[in-house]
């Protein structure tokens, strides 16, 4: 968030943002807005006037770790074959929603608004992946990222290795013929 906020102002949207993130780790994201201004020490309006959704609370929250995930896209498409870089970008998608009790609100999200830097990364890995014949060619970011929401649901940490294996089911699906 860009510091024009009065000293106070933002000193309580970073006490939430704190709140948010170690309550998400310990509640997971059905924690209550209640719950983190009590942690933070602000106000519930204070918190609602900073983040009057809980998804724009997830996305201040989990802002590096969005920019995070749109960086390895990049850098995939530089390092590896374009169906392994969405592979392995699919799984740090994964990784990071079983982490990150809330990201994969952020993964929903993109299927919806292809501005999101989650779909807009997919996107350049897809089209990529397209473009080598590697993957089909009617398949579209949002396509993808639904299944592997779906597949998200109820993800905890320790079901990261039964993920990979579903990821990798879902990649083996998009192969082009």
């Amino acid at each position: 968030m860009v510091s024009t906020l009065r000293a106070d102002a933002q000193r309580n949207y970073e006490q939430i943002l704190q709140a948010a993130e170690q309550l998400l780790k310990e509640v997971g994201s059905a924690v209550t807005f209640e719950r983190i201004a009590e942690k933070a020490h602000v106000g519930i309006g204070t918190l609602y006037r900073h983040f009057p959704t809980r998804l724009s609370l997830f996305q201040a929250t989990y802002e590096t770790k969005t920019r995070q995930v749109a960086a390895k896209a990049t850098t995939l498409l530089t390092t590896a074959a374009p169906d392994r870089a969405l592979r392995a970008w699919l799984g740090m998608v994964v990784e990071y929603s079983a982490r990150y009790s809330g990201f994969n609100n952020l993964v929903e999200l993109a299927v919806t608004d292809q501005a999101s830097p989650i779909a807009q990364a997919g996107e350049n890995l897809v089209k990529a992946a397209q473009k080598a014949r590697l993957i089909r060619s009617d398949v579209a970011v949002a396509d993808i990222l639904k299944l592997i929401n779906g597949l998200l649901t109820g993800t905890s940490e320790a079901d990261i290795e039964q993920a990979e294996k579903l990821i990798e089911i879902v990649v083996d699906g998009l192969k082009a013929d």
